[in-house]
């Protein structure tokens, strides 16, 4: 029998987090953050990439996904669905920064 594909992604400390956990971990409602300096650059970067190579985005309207400039503060409301793949990104990206932002987006979840 095949087994289902699960998917998930690693933290920064090879911590492998499953699309489902951070999805039920947003208890249905949407993440949002307000972001300035390199955090902001990282995610305006991460959500540009559009489509990629695992054929997921991050950016979905119809999920409810909005990132709006105002000023120099990048105002993002994410979607439970899109939320494991923009954490995918970050951490897959390489980049301290990207990284430490998932890490506290992460930690955020953990709170609730």
């Amino acid at each position: 029998m095949a087994r289902k594909h699960v998917p998930t992604f690693m933290d920064q400390n090879m911590v492998k987090h499953t699309y489902a956990s951070v999805i039920e971990a947003c208890k249905g409602e949407p993440y949002t953050m307000s972001l300035v300096g390199n955090a902001a650059h990282v995610v305006r970067e991460t959500v540009n990439q559009g489509i990629d190579s695992h054929l997921e985005a991050c950016f979905i309207p119809d999920f409810g996904d909005s990132y709006e400039v105002e000023g120099n503060r990048l105002n993002c409301k994410v979607s439970p669905q899109s939320l494991p793949v923009l954490l995918r990104r970050l951490f897959d990206s390489g980049h301290d920064d990207a990284m430490l932002l998932a890490s506290d987006i992460l930690e955020t979840l953990k709170d609730d």
